[in-house]
């Protein structure tokens, strides 16, 4: 059996038409009757993805068949450009607190070659300053190094490597 991903975005649109209800089997007769055996194997691979739920039978008499089906919300936000509200509710929100912030940047001021007085200074400007302008800090700085160190990019993928 080979997966046709045609003919099965062409379910999930025929399904999509009817959603919430479920759609007997007989009424997707035009995209069946090109090749029933495909069709229901094609159903079977969506319903394990959690694309749609069918009501699939399996008996040692005959082929797996498949009565009715439905697309679930996951199978919706499949077929969504924007990734639905699946996109929307798996978003993670990374914080720093502004004390870790500045205690990294402190970390490299006294690790500098600058002079004593223009490190006093930068720590002081550093402690007073708001989380709100901190953060933006840190970003400029993050886009600045970024275009500036040759290797950042490079050391980026590196790294990334080593959590996925």
């Amino acid at each position: 059996m080979k997966l046709n991903r045609r003919l099965q975005r062409q379910t999930l649109e025929r399904l999509r038409e009817a959603y919430p209800e479920r759609l007997e089997i007989r009424e997707m007769e035009a995209i069946r009757a090109l090749d029933p055996e495909q069709f229901t194997a094609n159903l079977y691979y969506l319903q394990e993805h959690g694309l749609i739920e069918s009501s699939i039978r399996e008996n040692l008499m005959m082929p797996v068949e498949a009565l009715d089906a439905r697309i679930t919300a996951r199978g919706l936000d499949f077929l969504e450009d924007d990734g639905g509200l699946d996109a929307i509710l798996r978003t993670v929100t990374v914080r720093f607190e502004a004390d870790s912030l500045r205690d990294v940047f402190e970390r490299h001021l006294d690790a500098s070659n600058l002079d004593q007085s223009v490190k006093s200074t930068l720590r002081q400007k550093l402690r007073s300053l708001p989380a709100e302008a901190l953060q933006q800090v840190v970003l400029k700085m993050l886009d600045s190094g970024l275009a500036q160190a040759p290797g950042a990019l490079q050391q980026l993928g590196t790294l990334l490597g080593q959590f996925v």
